[in-house]
């Protein structure tokens, strides 16, 4: 907080906090309510507690591990591929789209240029209510 205040940083995020760690933090407390809490979602991990918690005490949530950590097999996932076949995507694309859709700062990593540019693609995907339904199935 203290070179937050200096103008140092921009802000202060947290990583895996779940309401109660927030809700200490503040009661501690802590002048400055954190910006951002990152926290592990994909298409098959939610924490609609968490969320729910952020969003209302303004607090943006990223989403790391988009991609399940790839042990998740969206290669394999009949619904995901389905999808992504509707709309000329991989199924990781549709995953980003998922999340961005739901609202998440999402953070990825690859060093790989095509893969960053399909990531990049997953922006332009246009989830309708079906999509989005059916991908609010597979948690």
């Amino acid at each position: 907080e203290h070179y937050y205040s200096m103008g140092w940083l921009r802000a202060i995020g947290t990583s895996n906090f779940h309401e109660v760690h927030l809700q200490h933090l503040m009661d501690d407390g802590a002048r400055v309510r954190p910006h951002v809490n990152q926290i592990e979602t994909s298409v098959y991990i939610r924490h609609d507690g968490i969320v729910r918690y952020c969003r209302e005490n303004g607090i943006a949530v990223s989403a790391f591990s988009p991609f399940g950590r790839g042990i998740m097999g969206m290669e394999e996932d009949g619904m995901l591929m389905s999808i992504a076949s509707k709309h000329g995507a991989t199924p990781g694309q549709v995953a980003l789209a998922y999340l961005l859709h739901q609202g998440f700062a999402v953070t990825f990593y690859s060093g790989k240029l095509e893969r960053m540019r399909g990531n990049i693609e997953a922006c332009d995907i246009d989830l309708d209510e079906s999509d989005v339904d059916k991908l609010e199935g597979l948690q």
